[in-house]
């Protein structure tokens, strides 16, 4: 006769989860973690933040640093980014569209760099733009994503006071400086406050 109790305890089971997910999912446990304790972050820290048995965490990656490395590689990548930038619906306000561009501008800065300050740079753990699928030059690739952010825009050029590739170089650099730490220790700027200096600037209106 069957076992009812096991049967059941068999369609719960979750389906295993590939390579590729797994690593993904452990990364996603991981990398709030890294930001919070550098290098010193243990396996074991991870693994519980992750909800699985510390093994699995090497049955993924071969050992911390090859993780640590792979948390890196994970921001350094514009493809990401770049696909959810183009990803913005042409039909959406231009108040919406900078909502969008500022919310993805700040998650990757913010992500970039509480990940380097973690863990002390790339250079350290040996990553190159070239083994994240970034442009060689890393000039080329800020400039293709601004170029990207400035198509987005093209769509509104009638309500812009600038052209899109100014208004989109502007965007990105009010974001970034958002997020220096030095910067906005004192006080955090909330997503709202920026779209709304983005649009209108500090001047009232009707001056």
């Amino acid at each position: 006769m069957p076992d009812l109790a096991e049967d059941a305890s068999a369609q719960r089971r979750a389906p295993a989860l590939s390579v590729d997910d797994r690593r993904e999912m452990i990364l996603d446990a991981a990398v709030p973690l890294i930001v919070e304790h550098g290098q010193s972050v243990t396996t074991k820290q991870i693994a519980d933040a992750a909800g699985i048995a510390e093994g699995t965490v090497f049955r993924a990656f071969a050992d911390k640093q090859e993780l640590l490395l792979a948390a890196v590689r994970r921001f350094m990548d514009p493809a990401p980014f770049k696909r959810a930038i183009e990803a913005i619906d042409d039909d959406a306000t231009l108040e919406a569209k900078v909502r969008t561009i500022v919310e993805l501008l700040r998650g990757r800065f913010t992500g970039i760099m509480g990940v380097m300050q973690a863990l002390g740079g790339p250079d350290r753990h040996g990553v190159k733009h070239s083994d994240t699928g970034a442009a060689t030059d890393p000039h080329l690739a800020k400039a293709q994503m601004a170029g990207i952010v400035a198509g987005v825009l093209e769509t509104e050029s009638a309500r812009l006071r600038l052209d899109p590739t100014t208004a989109a170089h502007l965007i990105r650099l009010i974001v970034f400086a958002s997020e220096i730490p030095p910067f906005n220790e004192a006080r955090r700027l909330t997503d709202d406050e920026l779209v709304d200096f983005i649009l209108r600037g500090i001047a009232r209106e009707d001056r």
